[in-house]
Protein backbone atom coordinates (compact mmCIF):
# COMPACT_ATOMS: atom_id res chain seq x y z
CA UNK A 1 0.00 0.00 0.00
CA UNK A 2 0.93 3.17 -0.88
CA UNK A 3 2.03 5.51 1.82
CA UNK A 4 1.11 9.26 1.77
CA UNK A 5 1.84 12.43 3.82
CA UNK A 6 -0.20 16.19 2.79
CA UNK A 7 0.70 19.30 3.68
CA UNK A 8 -1.21 22.20 2.88
CA UNK A 9 0.47 25.24 0.98
CA UNK A 10 -0.56 29.19 1.30
CA UNK A 11 -1.31 29.00 -2.23
CA UNK A 12 -4.96 26.54 -1.91
CA UNK A 13 -3.03 23.51 -3.01
CA UNK A 14 -1.82 20.79 -1.18
CA UNK A 15 1.65 18.72 -1.76
CA UNK A 16 0.99 14.64 -1.66
CA UNK A 17 4.40 12.85 -0.83
CA UNK A 18 3.78 9.12 -1.68
CA UNK A 19 5.77 5.76 -1.70
CA UNK A 20 5.14 3.57 -3.32
CA UNK A 21 6.12 -0.32 -2.56
CA UNK A 22 8.95 -1.70 -4.46
CA UNK A 23 6.69 -5.20 -5.51
CA UNK A 24 3.95 -2.55 -6.70
CA UNK A 25 6.21 -0.78 -8.78
CA UNK A 26 8.13 -3.92 -9.79
CA UNK A 27 4.82 -5.36 -11.30
CA UNK A 28 4.24 -1.95 -13.26
CA UNK A 29 7.46 -2.43 -14.67
CA UNK A 30 6.32 -5.93 -15.90
CA UNK A 31 3.42 -4.50 -17.12
CA UNK A 32 4.98 -1.87 -18.92
CA UNK A 33 7.28 -4.04 -20.14
CA UNK A 34 4.16 -6.62 -21.56
CA UNK A 35 3.37 -3.06 -23.38
CA UNK A 36 6.63 -2.16 -25.00
CA UNK A 37 6.61 -6.23 -26.11
CA UNK A 38 3.40 -5.53 -28.06
CA UNK A 39 4.04 -2.52 -29.80
CA UNK A 40 8.05 -2.62 -30.70
CA UNK A 41 8.85 -4.46 -33.49
CA UNK A 42 13.11 -5.59 -34.05
CA UNK A 43 14.76 -6.31 -36.71
CA UNK A 44 14.18 -10.73 -37.04
CA UNK A 45 10.73 -10.45 -35.10
CA UNK A 46 7.42 -9.86 -36.29
CA UNK A 47 5.89 -7.02 -34.08
CA UNK A 48 4.98 -8.30 -30.83
CA UNK A 49 6.98 -11.80 -30.67
CA UNK A 50 10.58 -10.29 -30.01
CA UNK A 51 12.09 -11.80 -26.35
CA UNK A 52 11.38 -9.30 -22.98
CA UNK A 53 15.15 -8.56 -22.87
CA UNK A 54 15.69 -7.67 -26.07
CA UNK A 55 12.82 -5.41 -26.27
CA UNK A 56 14.11 -3.96 -22.69
CA UNK A 57 17.52 -3.25 -24.55
CA UNK A 58 16.11 -1.85 -27.62
CA UNK A 59 14.10 1.04 -25.40
CA UNK A 60 16.34 1.48 -22.41
CA UNK A 61 15.78 1.49 -18.80
CA UNK A 62 14.82 5.26 -18.82
CA UNK A 63 11.32 4.87 -20.89
CA UNK A 64 10.52 1.68 -19.10
CA UNK A 65 10.93 3.19 -15.78
CA UNK A 66 8.88 6.51 -16.92
CA UNK A 67 6.04 4.37 -18.11
CA UNK A 68 5.92 1.84 -15.21
CA UNK A 69 6.00 5.43 -13.20
CA UNK A 70 2.75 6.26 -14.98
CA UNK A 71 1.43 2.92 -14.66
CA UNK A 72 1.72 3.60 -10.73
CA UNK A 73 0.43 6.83 -10.37
CA UNK A 74 -2.88 6.52 -12.83
CA UNK A 75 -3.67 3.66 -10.27
CA UNK A 76 -2.63 4.77 -6.89
CA UNK A 77 -3.47 8.76 -7.49
CA UNK A 78 -7.54 8.39 -7.80
CA UNK A 79 -7.56 6.30 -4.72
CA UNK A 80 -4.98 8.54 -2.66
CA UNK A 81 -8.02 11.35 -3.69
CA UNK A 82 -10.82 9.74 -2.44
CA UNK A 83 -9.54 7.85 0.38
CA UNK A 84 -7.83 11.54 1.66
CA UNK A 85 -11.00 13.02 0.80
CA UNK A 86 -9.00 15.43 -1.29
CA UNK A 87 -11.15 17.82 -3.42
CA UNK A 88 -8.60 18.48 -6.06
CA UNK A 89 -9.29 20.62 -9.30
CA UNK A 90 -7.17 21.21 -12.23
CA UNK A 91 -4.13 19.35 -13.50
CA UNK A 92 -2.03 17.63 -10.75
CA UNK A 93 1.92 18.41 -11.28
CA UNK A 94 3.68 14.81 -10.61
CA UNK A 95 7.22 14.78 -9.91
CA UNK A 96 9.35 11.36 -9.58
CA UNK A 97 12.02 11.79 -6.55
CA UNK A 98 13.35 8.50 -7.12
CA UNK A 99 12.95 5.48 -9.20
CA UNK A 100 14.89 2.09 -9.61
CA UNK A 101 13.87 -1.16 -10.20
CA UNK A 102 13.60 -3.43 -6.51
CA UNK A 103 12.93 -0.33 -4.67
CA UNK A 104 10.17 1.69 -3.59
CA UNK A 105 9.07 4.27 -6.24
CA UNK A 106 8.96 8.02 -4.64
CA UNK A 107 6.79 10.69 -6.11
CA UNK A 108 5.39 14.21 -5.26
CA UNK A 109 2.85 16.00 -6.71
CA UNK A 110 1.24 19.32 -6.60
CA UNK A 111 -2.77 19.85 -6.84
CA UNK A 112 -4.65 22.90 -6.29
CA UNK A 113 -7.90 21.89 -4.07
CA UNK A 114 -11.51 23.28 -4.25
CA UNK A 115 -11.47 26.65 -2.42
CA UNK A 116 -14.64 28.05 -0.94
CA UNK A 117 -17.49 28.45 -4.08
CA UNK A 118 -20.52 30.81 -3.39
CA UNK A 119 -22.33 30.10 -6.36
CA UNK A 120 -25.31 32.67 -7.69
CA UNK A 121 -28.74 31.92 -8.83
CA UNK A 122 -26.94 30.22 -12.19
CA UNK A 123 -29.84 28.70 -13.73
CA UNK A 124 -31.59 32.38 -13.86
CA UNK A 125 -28.29 33.76 -14.95
CA UNK A 126 -27.85 31.12 -17.46
CA UNK A 127 -31.70 31.14 -18.72
CA UNK A 128 -31.65 35.23 -18.92
CA UNK A 129 -28.09 35.11 -20.47
CA UNK A 130 -29.51 33.25 -23.49
CA UNK A 131 -32.66 35.08 -23.79
CA UNK A 132 -30.55 38.11 -24.03
CA UNK A 133 -27.66 36.80 -26.16
CA UNK A 134 -30.09 34.51 -29.03
CA UNK A 135 -29.43 35.24 -32.17
CA UNK A 136 -30.70 34.42 -35.40
CA UNK A 137 -28.21 32.60 -37.86
CA UNK A 138 -28.03 34.37 -41.19
CA UNK A 139 -26.14 33.61 -44.24
CA UNK A 140 -25.97 36.17 -46.95
CA UNK A 141 -25.74 35.49 -50.63
CA UNK A 142 -22.14 38.25 -50.72
CA UNK A 143 -20.70 35.72 -47.98
CA UNK A 144 -21.81 32.56 -50.74
CA UNK A 145 -20.23 34.11 -53.48
CA UNK A 146 -17.29 35.12 -51.19
CA UNK A 147 -16.49 31.45 -50.75
CA UNK A 148 -17.31 30.05 -54.32
CA UNK A 149 -14.60 32.72 -55.32
CA UNK A 150 -12.32 31.21 -52.89
CA UNK A 151 -12.54 27.86 -54.23
CA UNK A 152 -11.83 28.72 -57.83
CA UNK A 153 -8.86 30.98 -55.96
CA UNK A 154 -7.64 27.67 -54.32
CA UNK A 155 -7.74 25.87 -57.42
CA UNK A 156 -5.75 27.96 -59.96
CA UNK A 157 -3.10 26.64 -61.77
CA UNK A 158 -0.31 28.67 -63.54
CA UNK A 159 -1.68 32.06 -62.63
CA UNK A 160 -5.05 30.58 -64.30
CA UNK A 161 -8.28 30.54 -61.95
CA UNK A 162 -11.15 28.14 -63.32
CA UNK A 163 -14.12 29.61 -64.15
CA UNK A 164 -17.17 28.09 -62.07
CA UNK A 165 -18.93 25.56 -64.23
CA UNK A 166 -20.56 22.38 -63.69
CA UNK A 167 -17.25 20.46 -64.77
CA UNK A 168 -15.53 22.22 -62.60
CA UNK A 169 -17.56 21.50 -59.44
CA UNK A 170 -17.63 17.92 -60.17
CA UNK A 171 -13.90 18.28 -59.73
CA UNK A 172 -14.24 19.12 -55.81
CA UNK A 173 -16.82 16.19 -54.88
CA UNK A 174 -20.15 15.27 -55.14
CA UNK A 175 -21.75 18.22 -56.82
CA UNK A 176 -23.27 17.31 -60.03
CA UNK A 177 -24.01 21.40 -60.66
CA UNK A 178 -22.62 24.98 -59.67
CA UNK A 179 -26.13 24.68 -57.70
CA UNK A 180 -25.58 22.08 -55.82
CA UNK A 181 -22.18 23.00 -54.75
CA UNK A 182 -23.83 26.41 -54.04
CA UNK A 183 -25.91 24.85 -51.55
CA UNK A 184 -23.35 22.61 -50.29
CA UNK A 185 -21.16 25.80 -49.38
CA UNK A 186 -24.12 27.76 -48.00
CA UNK A 187 -24.95 24.94 -45.47
CA UNK A 188 -21.60 24.38 -44.46
CA UNK A 189 -21.43 28.40 -43.68
CA UNK A 190 -24.37 28.05 -41.37
CA UNK A 191 -23.08 25.34 -39.51
CA UNK A 192 -20.04 26.83 -39.22
CA UNK A 193 -21.72 30.29 -37.85
CA UNK A 194 -23.98 27.96 -35.68
CA UNK A 195 -21.58 26.39 -34.36
CA UNK A 196 -19.63 29.94 -33.24
CA UNK A 197 -22.78 31.07 -31.88
CA UNK A 198 -23.15 28.32 -29.98
CA UNK A 199 -19.68 28.68 -28.53
CA UNK A 200 -20.23 32.49 -27.94
CA UNK A 201 -23.62 32.00 -26.09
CA UNK A 202 -21.60 29.44 -23.61
CA UNK A 203 -19.14 31.49 -23.03
CA UNK A 204 -21.30 34.67 -22.47
CA UNK A 205 -23.40 32.32 -19.64
CA UNK A 206 -20.22 31.48 -18.11
CA UNK A 207 -19.21 34.52 -17.81
CA UNK A 208 -21.85 35.98 -16.29
CA UNK A 209 -21.93 32.97 -13.49
CA UNK A 210 -18.70 34.10 -12.94
CA UNK A 211 -19.19 38.15 -12.39
CA UNK A 212 -21.96 36.77 -9.72
CA UNK A 213 -20.14 34.43 -7.61
CA UNK A 214 -17.28 34.68 -4.74
CA UNK A 215 -13.98 32.81 -4.81
CA UNK A 216 -10.60 33.31 -4.32
CA UNK A 217 -8.53 31.17 -6.96
CA UNK A 218 -5.48 29.15 -6.04
CA UNK A 219 -2.18 30.57 -7.52
CA UNK A 220 -1.20 27.40 -8.65
CA UNK A 221 -4.10 27.40 -11.20
CA UNK A 222 -3.49 30.53 -12.47
CA UNK A 223 -0.29 29.55 -12.95
CA UNK A 224 -0.99 26.32 -14.64
CA UNK A 225 -3.28 28.39 -16.77
CA UNK A 226 -0.61 30.73 -17.81
CA UNK A 227 1.93 27.76 -18.74
CA UNK A 228 -0.67 26.65 -21.15
CA UNK A 229 -1.06 29.99 -23.05
CA UNK A 230 2.80 30.87 -23.11
CA UNK A 231 3.10 26.83 -24.14
CA UNK A 232 0.40 27.52 -27.01
CA UNK A 233 2.59 30.44 -28.18
CA UNK A 234 5.62 28.68 -28.59
CA UNK A 235 3.85 26.43 -30.54
CA UNK A 236 2.24 29.44 -32.74
CA UNK A 237 5.68 31.15 -33.01
CA UNK A 238 7.36 27.48 -33.63
CA UNK A 239 4.76 26.48 -36.79
CA UNK A 240 5.60 30.38 -38.43
CA UNK A 241 9.31 28.85 -38.52
CA UNK A 242 10.51 31.61 -36.41
CA UNK A 243 12.56 31.28 -33.23
CA UNK A 244 11.34 32.38 -29.79
CA UNK A 245 14.31 34.66 -29.19
CA UNK A 246 13.74 36.01 -32.41
CA UNK A 247 10.15 36.54 -31.90
CA UNK A 248 10.81 38.62 -28.44
CA UNK A 249 13.07 41.25 -30.02
CA UNK A 250 10.35 42.13 -32.91
CA UNK A 251 8.04 42.50 -29.99
CA UNK A 252 10.39 44.47 -27.92
CA UNK A 253 9.02 42.36 -24.66
CA UNK A 254 11.04 39.83 -22.48
CA UNK A 255 9.41 36.36 -21.61
CA UNK A 256 8.29 37.64 -18.20
CA UNK A 257 6.11 40.45 -20.34
CA UNK A 258 4.46 37.66 -22.17
CA UNK A 259 3.75 36.30 -19.40
CA UNK A 260 2.16 39.17 -17.75
CA UNK A 261 0.11 39.73 -20.60
CA UNK A 262 -1.08 36.42 -20.35
CA UNK A 263 -1.90 36.82 -17.03
CA UNK A 264 -5.47 38.59 -16.91
CA UNK A 265 -6.28 36.20 -19.56
CA UNK A 266 -5.19 33.01 -17.62
CA UNK A 267 -7.09 34.41 -14.25
CA UNK A 268 -10.28 34.60 -16.89
CA UNK A 269 -9.78 30.70 -17.94
CA UNK A 270 -8.68 29.82 -14.62
CA UNK A 271 -11.97 31.00 -13.18
CA UNK A 272 -14.03 29.54 -15.91
CA UNK A 273 -12.79 26.14 -15.32
CA UNK A 274 -13.18 26.51 -11.32
CA UNK A 275 -16.75 27.56 -11.31
CA UNK A 276 -17.27 24.85 -14.34
CA UNK A 277 -16.25 22.07 -11.61
CA UNK A 278 -18.29 23.78 -8.84
CA UNK A 279 -21.18 23.49 -10.90
CA UNK A 280 -20.26 20.00 -12.22
CA UNK A 281 -20.27 19.22 -8.48
CA UNK A 282 -23.67 20.76 -7.36
CA UNK A 283 -25.42 19.28 -10.38
CA UNK A 284 -23.75 15.52 -9.38
CA UNK A 285 -22.08 15.73 -13.14
CA UNK A 286 -19.99 12.63 -13.74
CA UNK A 287 -18.57 10.93 -16.80
CA UNK A 288 -18.52 7.49 -17.31
CA UNK A 289 -14.64 6.38 -16.76
CA UNK A 290 -15.43 4.33 -19.77
CA UNK A 291 -16.40 7.34 -22.00
CA UNK A 292 -13.32 9.05 -20.97
CA UNK A 293 -11.33 6.32 -22.00
CA UNK A 294 -13.17 5.93 -25.42
CA UNK A 295 -12.75 9.61 -26.20
CA UNK A 296 -8.75 9.32 -24.76
CA UNK A 297 -8.14 6.36 -27.29
CA UNK A 298 -9.56 8.04 -30.62
CA UNK A 299 -7.89 11.22 -30.12
CA UNK A 300 -4.51 9.62 -29.33
CA UNK A 301 -5.49 7.20 -32.56
CA UNK A 302 -4.76 10.58 -34.75
CA UNK A 303 -1.10 10.50 -34.26
CA UNK A 304 1.39 8.60 -35.58
CA UNK A 305 3.35 5.76 -33.59
CA UNK A 306 6.88 8.38 -33.52
CA UNK A 307 3.97 11.15 -31.97
CA UNK A 308 2.68 9.02 -29.83
CA UNK A 309 5.95 8.18 -27.91
CA UNK A 310 6.22 12.14 -27.08
CA UNK A 311 3.10 12.39 -25.81
CA UNK A 312 1.60 11.79 -21.95
CA UNK A 313 -1.57 9.79 -22.14
CA UNK A 314 -2.34 11.05 -18.49
CA UNK A 315 -2.38 14.48 -19.64
CA UNK A 316 -4.45 13.70 -22.65
CA UNK A 317 -6.82 12.07 -20.64
CA UNK A 318 -7.31 14.52 -18.21
CA UNK A 319 -7.96 17.09 -20.89
CA UNK A 320 -10.30 14.85 -22.43
CA UNK A 321 -12.22 14.35 -19.14
CA UNK A 322 -12.28 17.98 -18.15
CA UNK A 323 -13.88 19.09 -21.65
CA UNK A 324 -16.43 16.37 -21.32
CA UNK A 325 -17.53 17.08 -17.91
CA UNK A 326 -17.58 20.80 -18.95
CA UNK A 327 -19.90 20.00 -21.72
CA UNK A 328 -21.79 18.02 -19.70
CA UNK A 329 -22.26 21.43 -17.22
CA UNK A 330 -23.28 23.93 -20.17
CA UNK A 331 -25.70 20.60 -21.20
CA UNK A 332 -27.56 21.98 -17.80
CA UNK A 333 -26.82 25.30 -18.22
CA UNK A 334 -28.93 25.46 -21.68
CA UNK A 335 -31.93 23.66 -20.67
CA UNK A 336 -32.60 25.10 -17.72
Amino acid sequence: MTQVEIKKTTDGSVEVTGSTPSETFDLAIARALDGFVRETELKGFRKGKAPAEMVRQAIGEGKLLERAATIVLETEWPKILEEQKIEAIGRPEFHIVKIAPGNPLEWKVNVATMPEVKLPDYTSIAHATRTKEKKEVVVEDKEVSEAMERLTAINEKSGVKPEMTDAFARTLGPFPTVTALTEHVRASLIKEKVEREHERVRVAMIEAIVSASTFTLPKILVDAEEDRMLGELFSTVARMGRQWDEYLKDAGKTSEDIRADLRPDAERRAGFGLILQSLARVEKIIVPEADIEKRTDAMLAMYSPEELKKIDRTRVRHYVASVMENDAVFVVLENV
